[in-house]
């Protein structure tokens, strides 16, 4: 059984426990414990992550070389940008460094240079202004440089909805 963060609790699953390697440690060096509390990790992440893991555990070695970053792996990460850093960030936590690895490989393809007509044919969605991507690509890709984003990303949607909204009650206005 997982203690995650505010109380919540799952059950263990194999496929974690062989690819989440905080996990296996604990229970190795702890003698198999009924219980292992993760309070760092949420509940919502730590379901990602034994989603992620069953369906690892199903690919060959080679399949993994050929296909780095498969469609059905896509669509899996294609999600908000915060939550796939707090997936990112329970990835890391656990040490399932496949799992963060993919994550990583995922975010580099979309920032630095995946065309629109893949973005398209994997249904994901890349919100960012051109001017923000450019600033990614010249100052590197980092997780604060992504928290910034993201804050930019919040900044840059308020001014945004606000001048829709200007604008709005301008043509309401004879």
């Amino acid at each position: 059984m997982l203690v995650l963060g505010y109380g919540n609790t799952m059950p263990l699953t194999l496929a974690a426990t062989s690819h989440c390697y905080l996990i296996w440690d604990i229970l190795v060096e702890g003698e198999y414990p009924a219980v292992i509390h993760l309070p760092l990790v949420k509940y919502r992440e730590m379901v990602r992550i034994s989603f992620w893991a069953d369906f690892y555990s199903e690919r060959s070695a080679a399949e993994k070389l050929e296909t780095p970053i498969l469609e059905k792996e896509a669509n899996f990460l294609n999600m908000p940008v915060d939550e796939l850093l707090m997936l990112m960030e329970a990835a890391i936590h656990v040490k399932a460094k496949p799992l963060t690895d993919l994550i990583i490989a995922f975010g580099r393809s979309i920032i630095m240079g995946t065309t629109p007509a893949t973005w398209f044919r994997l249904k994901i969605a890349c919100n960012l202004p051109p001017e923000m991507r450019e600033k990614l690509i010249r100052e590197g890709v980092t997780m604060e440089g992504m928290k910034q984003i993201i804050k930019e990303m919040e900044d840059y949607e308020m001014c945004e909805s606000e001048s829709d909204s200007d604008s709005d009650s301008d043509s309401n206005t004879v």
